[in-house]
């Protein structure tokens, strides 16, 4: 009866670690994030969180406010204007990356990079226009340090296009 016991024992714990191998893989083959806007550098700016942090006067609060708010606004509308093809290329992405993971092949994802290459480089060249024009109106409105402020503020704060 023992050695009846010892090849089923073997078989259960072949099964079992076979088991686990399998689910670690897949865990750890999780897929990695896109997001088209944030590709392209779509941002906003809290008027709050900017007034703290350039410690802004009464009397400036109110243009930077409008400034920023017209910065926040052409950020919708580039969002929006563009949404189709941000969702197209997102579905586009889980589609290659399902297909990659499942062939296990990452060469798979050279037809989404290409077309992305294609598609996204004129968004984000019209929301850093858009930046380095709030960045102007900003310099016409601050003083000095607080202008030095701004832009190490918008350094830490901008997200990096990934095609600029």
């Amino acid at each position: 009866m023992k050695s009846l016991n010892k090849p089923l024992q073997l078989v259960q714990l072949t099964t079992t670690l076979f088991l686990f191998q399998f689910l670690a893989q897949a865990q750890a083959q999780t897929p990695p994030d896109f997001d088209a806007e944030k590709a392209v550098g779509i941002h906003y700016y809290e008027v709050e969180n900017l007034q703290r942090r350039l410690k802004l006067e009464e009397a400036q609060l109110a243009p930077v406010t409008q400034i920023l708010d017209t910065f926040n606004r052409e950020m919708d509308e580039i969002a929006l204007q563009y949404a189709e093809i941000f969702k197209e290329r997102n579905q586009d992405f889980d589609k290659s990356v399902q297909v990659a993971m499942s062939r296990r092949d990452p060469s798979q994802m050279e037809g989404f990079k290409a077309r992305t290459r294609e598609i996204l480089p004129p968004i984000a060249q019209e929301v850093q226009i858009k930046e380095q024009d709030l960045t102007g109106e900003l310099q016409e409105v601050l003083d000095d340090s607080q202008y030095d402020k701004w832009l190490k503020y918008q350094r830490r704060n901008r997200p990096r296009s990934q095609f600029n």
